[in-house]
Parts: structure tokens; C-alpha cells; sequence
């Protein structure tokens, strides 16, 4: 699919849900309804009703069955952090290898913004001790809604020194929470979407923040935000137009759902896309393209072979023709021959005529 296709799959999402097509249950309350002490959404109100999310990213977390038939039915806070302790393994907006399915964190951040969180459930979640991915959360909640205090939410983790694996294929890797807090503030793009851009004037003071706090050296590492390996993944996952699966994807850590029973093998098997239907979608596709190229080679062949004798006579049609011309315009330089001589004769005979006659006058 080409990132024109997705964007315009994301708009009919988006169109079919508020037609009721797609059954959405859960949506962010409208604005007279929204909690008392709830944080506050930067953004016109097009941009609210989707968190400042990615369009795409947005429509496909509304249309994804997780989200759908999973996740709408979890209505407490409490629930969604418990689902984030046992699903989330990673930060990355789209399931790696995938050209367009939202990741587990990408459906359970859309759903606590339905719930609107409040202050002191942004508190419970930027100090959780259980996961740094509840942690993470919640500080890419606060960067997509970006409030007006966001440094007041930020500030006391400036120098945070938690590790967390943001990257699904990397999990070995990992970088200071500090860093990452650093990295979603200061850079517009997120793996291969879009952070929502920051107001000027919170922008110049969110700079002079960092500036006056500057980030610990043994805390510094490298960025595993690698937008450019995201963007290279999506498209070349777009070209193909199918899902790309992980052949050798390594092992995510043990989920409490793994420890101690439950549901954690079948998210696993999709995060990572391993599912028979898949597999069988893309074999079909592969088998359809290779028929459909040989029919293709069949009529090219079919057709050549009826043109063959049509180019055997057009040739031989156009030898006779340049042998007739040629046999014209010898017989025309013949005739032209013959005159000249015709002439030189008669001009002979004139004067001889003429030689005669003046002899005869002389006598």
C-alpha cells in the first residue's frame, strides 16, 4: 500500500466510525463531559477527538479488533494499567513489519484518553515501580496532549535513570528513562509518525528547561528512537503491499500473563504477526500474481505468433514495392535517354541542312 492509500483507508476508518459502521464503543467525552482536574488537550477539536494522534495511527486503532472487542470493554483505569504490566513489551507506534497495524501500547495509550485521565492518575502512572512501560505510557500521553504545564509533569524526571527497550526487534537494547523523556520533547517525529508541534511560546520554555538541566553524561547513550529504520520498514512493507513477517524475531521478555497464565501467547503471536491468516493471505497473493503473470506470458506469445505472418507479408509487400520503384525509375531514366539522343540527332540533321544549304548558295 502507498502512504496515499493508507491516509485515505485512515480517513474511511475515521468516516465509518462516526456513521456507526464500525461499532466503536468507547470515545473521548465531549468536552462538557470531560472529568473534573482532567489534563488538558492541546488542539482544535478535530485534533482532541484523536489525541493529536497520527491520522493513520488513528483510524487504524479505531478499526483494530484489539481495540474493538478487547479493550472497549476494560472501563477502569485500573484495568488499562494492568493490561499495559502484562501485554507491552515495546513503545513502538505500529507493530514492526507490519505496514499499517497499531501496536498494543498505540490502542491502550487512544484508550486511556477516552477515559481522559486526571492529575492524579497521570501521578500513579509517571511513578509506577512495576514496569517502565506504564511509565512510558504515560509520558507519551502527556507528549501527544501536550498541556500547558507539561515541564511541571517533566521536570522531576530530567535526570530519570531507568532503563527501558522501546524497540519490539531490539529488546536487549535500552536507553535511560531521562534520554527517551528528552528525545519525545525535542524531536517532531516518533518511529514513522508525527508528534503534534508544540506552540511557540511552550516550545521557548521547554528548550530553557532542558538547557538549564542538561542531561546527565552516564545517562547520555544513543536514541533507539531510529526514525529513519522505521520509515525504510513502512515503506518497504508498502511496497510490497503485504504484512512482512519477523523470520527470526527475538523472544520477548515473560509477561505476568506468561508467569502466571493467561492470555500473554496469543498477544504475543500479535505483536509480532505470526497468525495463519497472514500466511495464507500472502501465499494466495503470491500464487495470484504468478498465475496472472502467466497468463499474461501466454497472450504475448499467442499474439506474437498471430503476428508473425502479418509481418512476413507487410515485408514482403514492401520488397515488391521498393522493387517497383526502382524498376520506374529505370525505365525513367531510359526514356530520359532516349530523348537526349533524339535530340542530338536532330540537331545533327539541322546542321548538315544548314551546311548544305550555304554550299548551294556559294555556287
Amino acid at each position: 500500500m502507498s502512504r496515499r492509500a493508507l491516509e485515505m483507508q485512515a480517513k474511511r476508518n475515521q468516516q465509518l466510525a462516526r456513521d456507526g459502521l464500525i461499532p466503536v464503543e468507547v470515545r473521548p467525552p465531549p468536552e462538557d463531559e470531560v472529568p473534573e482536574g482532567a489534563i488538558a488537550c492541546h488542539g482544535n477539536s478535530s485534533e482532541q477527538e484523536r489525541m493529536n494522534l497520527n491520522p493513520i495511527l488513528y483510524g487504524n486503532i479505531i478499526a483494530s479488533e484489539y481495540f474493538r472487542h478487547q479493550l472497549s470493554k476494560m472501563e477502569t483505569f485500573e484495568e488499562l494499567v494492568d493490561e499495559i504490566y502484562n501485554q507491552v513489551s515495546h513503545l513502538e507506534p505500529f507493530v514492526p513489519g507490519t505496514a499499517n497495524e497499531p501496536s498494543t501500547a498505540a490502542c491502550i495509550l487512544f484508550r486511556m484518553f477516552c477515559l481522559r485521565l486526571t492529575g492524579a492518575q497521570m501521578t500513579h502512572l509517571l511513578n509506577h515501580g512495576d514496569s517502565p512501560y506504564i511509565r512510558g505510557i504515560g509520558f507519551l500521553y502527556l507528549r501527544y496532549c501536550i498541556p500547558p504545564d507539561v515541564m511541571t509533569w517533566f521536570h522531576d524526571y530530567l535526570q530519570d535513570d531507568e532503563q527501558i527497550a522501546i524497540r519490539m526487534a531490539r529488546p536487549d537494547d535500552t536507553m535511560a528513562m531521562a534520554r527517551y523523556i528528552r528525545d519525545i520533547l525535542e524531536d517532531t517525529r516518533y518511529f514513522s509518525t508525527r508528534f503534534p508541534r508544540i506552540p511557540a511560546k511552550l516550545e521557548r520554555e521547554i528548550k530553557e528547561e532542558l538547557k538549564a538541566n542538561p542531561l546527565d553524561p552516564s545517562l547520555a547513550g544513543n536514541s533507539l528512537i531510529d526514525k529513519d529504520a522505521g520509515n525504510r520498514e513502512r515503506e518497504t512493507a508498502e511496497r510490497k503491499g503485504i504484512a512482512t513477517i519477523y523470520k527470526s524475531a527475538p523472544a520477548r521478555p515473560a509477561s505476568h500473563d506468561e508467569r502466571g497464565g493467561g492470555d500473554g501467547d496469543r498477544s504475543r503471536d500479535r505483536e509480532r504477526g505470526y497468525n495463519d491468516d497472514s500466511r495464507d493471505r500472502r501465499d494466495r497473493s503470491r500464487s495470484r500474481d504468478r498465475d496472472r503473470k502467466d497468463r499474461e506470458r501466454d497472450r504475448d506469445r499467442s499474439r506474437n505468433d498471430d503476428r508473425a505472418p502479418n509481418r512476413s507479408r507487410s515485408r514482403s509487400r514492401d520488397r515488391n514495392r521498393d522493387r517497383d520503384r526502382d524498376r520506374d525509375r529505370d525505365r525513367d531514366r531510359d526514356r530520359d535517354r532516349d530523348r537526349d539522343r533524339d535530340r542530338g540527332r536532330d540537331r545533327d540533321r539541322d546542321r548538315d541542312r544548314d551546311r548544305d544549304r550555304d554550299r548551294r548558295d556559294r555556287r
